[in-house]
This record gives C-alpha cells, structure tokens and sequence, in this order.
C-alpha cells in the first residue's frame, strides 16, 4: 500500500491508496479496448468502476472511428429503488467473427 500525507490548510491527512487490480496507465481509449479484449463486453457503470471513465459512449464512438468493430445493445438492469433501467451495453467482434457474419450474410447473393 502506497500512504500519502497531505497538508490542507493547518490540518494533516493520512490519505490511503489501497492497492488495486484496475488499470492505471494509458488513455481512456488504450484502457477500453484492453478492457473489451479481456471481458468482451462493458457497460458505462462497469466503465466507471473499473476505468474511471465517465463518457464511455465518446470512447466507444472513437475505438469505432478507429476501425474497431463493437456492437451496441440496449439492456435492462435494475436500480437502486427496486426499478428498471435501460443501459448500453458494447460487445467487442472478434476480427474473425466480423469476417464470418459478414460471409453468412453475404452468402447466395449475386447468384
């Protein structure tokens, strides 16, 4: 565990960075598309949690723009009081995969 003291004004506080297994170094869009090779699959509470990233829909329109192939899905997940929720959930497709949707639906045309 890394402590760090801080001086506010005239008090001292002890501040404690607990050690932890999300990923510190890179951008917002090194970070999410390592994130989306590792688990597939992120969603923008997930993106806080774990990247510290609070606009996961900008990284996500850039990895795209970038050439990356990531599907958008509108899933339901409950909230804090008891109700539902609707939230984007981005799945990385695998090169191959893009290769092979795109051969099925291709498949019989121009015949």
């Amino acid at each position: 565990m890394k402590y760090l003291k801080t001086t506010l004004a005239s008090a001292t506080l002890d501040i404690v960075e607990f050690k932890t297994n999300k990923m510190k170094k890179g951008t917002h869009k090194t970070r999410c598309l390592k994130y989306l090779q590792d688990h597939k699959s992120i969603t923008s509470l997930q993106a806080i949690q774990d990247l510290g990233n609070t606009r996961l829909a900008q990284t996500i329109l850039t990895l795209k723009r970038d050439g990356h192939s990531i599907h958008t899905e509108t899933i339901e997940v409950s909230n804090r009081w008891g109700g539902t929720a609707h939230v984007a959930k981005y799945t990385l497709i695998e090169k191959g995969l893009k290769d092979k949707v795109r051969d099925i639906f291709n498949y019989g045309k121009g015949l």
